[in-house]
């Protein structure tokens, strides 16, 4: 079985926050060096903002 070079992801999936999915790959060692990138359709900055980790703002 192949892995993906790369993971594209919505920023908001149904129930699951795309950073906790990001989060999910970085704890499974088996995915941990995929890069993950989250798509946001929303372009207020205050609400991509508050929907990141504090150090990353």
């Amino acid at each position: 079985m192949t892995e993906p070079s790369l993971v594209i992801a919505t920023g908001v999936l149904y129930m699951l926050p795309g950073l906790d999915v990001t989060s999910a790959f970085r704890t499974m060692r088996a995915t941990k060096d995929i890069p993950v990138a989250l798509i946001n359709a929303n372009t207020r900055d205050d609400v991509i903002a508050g929907g990141l980790p504090t150090r990353y703002r």
